[in-house]
This record gives structure tokens, C-alpha cells and sequence, in this order.
């Protein structure tokens, strides 16, 4: 209840708990670790069990500046069936790659891919350094954020083999024999965004160049290529003035060990590493730039895939790898360096070698990131939750504190109103007392207050209990007290009863 008159005013201990509560969140949200962790939990959890992810905003651990989504043009002299899965491919690709600047993508059918086994062929139409590393030229513009090239310019380029049996009803399971249009075209522009590199087989097939241009710089890709057995970067084996552009022997043995090339990157200090495609039988035309995962479990970007599959989401690794070359750039790059040599001795042979015992993973994230993860949000609880009683309990003191003010001022208010009715009263003679008994005239209720009546009520029997006490004195010490009867006959003569004090009425004289 507010008087008229009376400002509130906000209460400055809710003011200050909201403050403190926003900041705090505002902070927990801005660090890097979180970000990523609840992305990786979101992707893990997503609809059927696939990890997907809708939208990630850049890793900052680099310190990089945070991405928006981009947006792609295509521009295709495909049939209109094709239309449709195109359509899909561009929300798809808009909802993973991050970037201000739009990326321009060609489609054509290519007659020279006839005859030959490839779906098709995606690659980047130019690439540009950046930050001490080769990148593509959709991945430059990112971190530039402008564009490097003329606005029509096509900035990667996809080329399909018309022969293939396509199949382009996307949310139709592909019949038999049947090639899905969808997951090739989202294959070969990723080759495009960033699955793509430098290192390529000499001509006896016996040796990789990681860079055989004229330029000994390089690809951001090639920056990671690793060993796991040895958990060392493979650019190490080219001593510490090295020369990429040289075929080297070590190199091939590595990228042609089964199960021994990785993508290996440092997550603050961790090391985290992805499978790689590792041909026994580099040769030229054949790309170290895929996952290496079974038949029986395909990803986005394996080196194959079988006809009848469709294979339209990003999993959690491919998004991890996107993020740790683009936007975590050098900061995510290992500094363990494969000593020149290390590949000489028999035992790393390209033999096959057992499969390693996959990682142990929950909700997507390694065990020790996920406890870190779940001790964190409980600490942020449990803070939360004694700020949330610290400011219920302010705002309750607050609230006494208002109660006690409004019942002064009631209580002054009410205190007033009965001096101004007393005085009303006083002056006007609208109330007085008569006989023990209070006169008002008629719906007067409004010069007087309900306890005041009642006060006044309280004295009048008060009076009238004291009058019955005297009477019933005066009667007991036999003095006749006069009162009037109904008839109002008069009586003559008294007659006492001894000792009772009771009057007796006197007989009649007969005449």
C-alpha cells in the first residue's frame, strides 16, 4: 500500500544481487573452455544420437575474434532435380562454417571424370598465406574478414562425373546402386573450406614434398599432420632450417602407416588427435586429407563411401578440426616435433600395427574434460544459489523494513483523522452525551470513526453497570426509589418486609 505523496524508490539490495548475478554469468560465458564444452555437449546430444553441430561461435582460445555465420551463393549449370539438395547443402554448410565474408561456389559436371571411379572433385580456387601458414581462400577471407577476390569470383570449385547414378531426393534413403547427391557435395566443398593440403608423392612413390611449390610455407592442414605412435608433428623431420620443398623419405613412411597418421592438435596444453587416411600405396591422385574410420561406421569425410549411405550432418571431430585450423590457428598447432630420423628404424615400418584403443569418451568430450565440465557447473550452482538466498534474504529485510514504515504512517494518519472528528464534533454538535446515552443524527457515520464508537459505547455501559450497582445499595437500605410504571398508578402506603429490602405494594382502602 502507497500513500499519496509517498515515492518508492527501488530497493538497492535486488538492485545490486541482479548486477552481481548477470556479471557472473556474463563472465562463466566468456570463457573459452565453457563455450566449446557446451557446443561439444549440444552436438553429442542432438537428435538421434549424431553428433551435430547447428552453429559454434569461433574457439577463442587463440585469442581470435568471435565469427558469425556466413552465407553461400551457388551457382550451378546442374539439372533442376538438383536443385533441391543444393538448397539443402547451403543451410547445412551456413549452420558449420563461420565467416563475415560469402563463400561463391561453383558446380559443374565434368566429362573427363567419365570412366573413372570418382564421384567427383572439390578443391579451392586459390589459396593465399596467412598468418605464417597456406590457407585456402575461403578460410582467408574468414580471418581477413574481407574478401580476396573479385565478389563473383568462384572460391571453390566442384566437379561432379555425370555418369554416376544420382540420387537427389535428399530426405529419401537412396536405393540400391544409387549415389546420394547431398553428402558428395558436402564432401567435396569441405575439400574446398579446409580438407585440403600440400604434401603429394613423388614420382618414383617413394618420397612426400609437404610443400613441392616454390614457396616453403606451409598448408595450415599440413601443420598438424602427426604421428601417433610418436606423438610428434611430422614437419619436425626436416631438421630446424628445413626445406619442404625436398621430397623426404621419412614423411612417406609416416603418411603410409596404418593407423599411425593423425591430426594431431594441442587443446590448452592436451593433446587431442583425429585417425587419418594412411594409403599403403601413395601414389599420385590419392589424398591423405580424409578420416580414417570402418566401412561399417562412415563419416563426412571418408575416403569412400558406399552406395545406398547418406550422410548429411558434421560430427563432432570435424567440427574440432575446422575450429582448431581456423579459428584457433596457432595456438592449437603442437610444439612436440618429430626428430629427423625418427622413421628410419624398422620398427615403424608401413606394416599394419593394431588399432589403438579408441579414447574414452562421454557426452563427446574426453572423461577428464567432462569431469572438469561437470565440477565446474556444480561449483557455478552452488554459487549461484547462495547469491540467489543472499538476495532473498535482503530482499525480505527490505520488505519488514517498508511494512513497518507503512504501519507509522497508518497509525499517524488514523491519529489525525480522530483529532479532526474530536474536534469537529466539539465544535459542531453533532455528537453528545445525554443520559448515559450517545445522540448522533441520523447517518452520521462519517463524523466519527469506527473506534471511537466503540469507546463511546465502552463508557455508556460502563455508566449504566454503575447506575444498577446504586440502585440495588439504595434498595437494600430500604429507601424507596421512584420509577415509573407502565400504568402510572399511584400507591399509598408502604409496607416493608423485615430485613428483606424489598418494597411490597400497599392494599386498597375499602370504602
Amino acid at each position: 500500500m502507497r500513500f499519496p505523496g509517498k515515492a518508492s524508490s527501488p530497493r538497492p539490495g535486488t538492485r545490486w544481487c541482479l548486477a552481481s548475478m548477470a556479471s557472473m554469468l556474463r563472465n562463466m560465458w566468456n570463457t573459452p573452455l565453457l563455450r566449446l564444452a557446451l557446443a561439444s555437449i549440444l552436438a553429442a546430444c542432438s537428435v538421434g544420437g549424431a553428433p551435430v553441430r547447428d552453429s559454434l561461435i569461433g574457439v577463442s582460445g587463440g585469442g581470435r575474434q568471435t565469427f558469425s555465420q556466413s552465407v553461400f551463393i551457388f551457382s550451378s549449370d546442374l539439372p533442376s532435380q538438383f536443385e533441391p539438395a543444393v538448397e539443402r547443402a547451403k543451410l547445412i554448410l551456413e549452420e558449420t562454417w563461420l565467416s563475415l565474408v560469402p563463400v561463391n561456389v561453383r558446380l559443374v559436371f565434368d566429362e573427363q571424370l567419365v570412366g573413372s571411379a570418382l564421384y567427383g572433385v572439390g578443391s579451392p580456387s586459390d589459396t593465399m598465406p596467412y598468418d605464417g601458414s597456406y590457407y585456402t581462400i575461403s578460410a582467408a577471407e574468414a580471418l581477413a574478414r574481407a574478401p580476396l577476390n573479385a565478389e563473383d569470383a568462384p572460391d571453390i570449385i566442384v566437379r561432379f562425373n555425370p555418369a554416376q547414378n544420382w540420387h537427389t531426393q535428399f530426405n529419401e534413403v537412396p536405393p540400391g546402386r544409387s549415389v546420394d547427391f547431398l553428402t558428395v557435395l558436402l564432401h567435396e566443398v569441405m575439400h574446398g573450406l579446409v580438407f585440403v593440403g600440400l604434401a603429394q608423392v613423388s614420382e618414383d612413390g617413394q618420397r612426400v614434398a609437404l610443400n613441392p611449390f616454390d614457396s616453403n610455407q606451409l598448408h595450415i592442414f599440413d601443420m598438424f599432420l602427426a604421428s601417433k605412435s610418436q606423438k610428434c608433428v611430422l614437419r619436425g623431420v626436416y631438421g630446424a632450417e628445413p626445406d619442404y620443398k625436398s621430397a623426404n623419405r621419412e614423411v612417406y613412411l609416416a603418411a603410409t602407416s596404418l593407423s599411425d597418421l593423425v591430426f594431431l592438435w594441442s587443446d590448452r596444453g592436451v593433446l587431442q588427435e583425429y585417425l587419418l587416411h594412411a594409403p599403403s600405396d601413395f601414389t599420385q591422385g590419392v589424398s591423405i586429407y580424409h578420416m580414417s574410420v570402418s566401412p561399417q561406421d562412415p563419416m563426412l569425410m571418408s575416403p569412400g563411401i558406399q552406395d545406398g549411405v547418406q550422410i548429411h550432418r558434421f560430427d563432432t571431430a570435424l567440427i574440432r578440426m575446422i575450429d582448431a585450423m581456423i579459428y584457433c590457428g596457432a595456438d592449437c598447432i603442437p610444439t612436440q616435433l618429430c626428430a629427423p630420423g625418427t622413421f628410419s628404424e624398422p620398427t615403424l615400418s608401413p606394416s599394419p600395427t593394431p588399432s589403438p584403443v579408441p579414447e574414452q569418451m562421454i557426452a563427446g568430450l574426453p572423461v577428464p574434460a567432462f569431469i572438469g565440465l561437470v565440477v565446474g557447473c556444480a561449483v557455478a550452482a552452488i554459487i549461484i544459489s547462495f547469491l540467489g538466498i543472499y538476495c532473498f534474504v535482503v530482499n525480505k529485510r527490505q520488505e519488514k523494513r517498508e511494512q513497518r514504515a507503512r504501519k507509522r504512517e497508518q497509525r499517524e494518519m488514523y491519529k489525525i483523522q480522530r483529532e479532526q472528528v474530536a474536534r469537529s464534533a466539539a465544535r459542531n454538535g453533532y455528537s453528545a452525551r445525554h443520559g448515559g446515552v450517545l445522540f448522533t443524527r441520523q447517518n452520521d457515520s462519517a463524523y466519527g470513526t469506527a473506534k471511537a464508537e466503540r469507546e463511546e459505547k465502552l463508557r455508556y455501559y460502563r455508566e449504566q453497570k454503575h447506575a444498577r450497582r446504586s440502585a440495588r445499595r439504595v434498595a437494600g437500605n430500604g429507601i424507596s426509589h421512584s420509577t415509573s410504571f407502565r400504568n402510572r398508578a399511584s400507591f399509598v402506603g408502604s409496607k416493608k418486609s423485615s430485613g428483606s429490602g424489598i418494597m411490597a405494594r400497599s392494599k386498597p382502602t375499602r370504602k
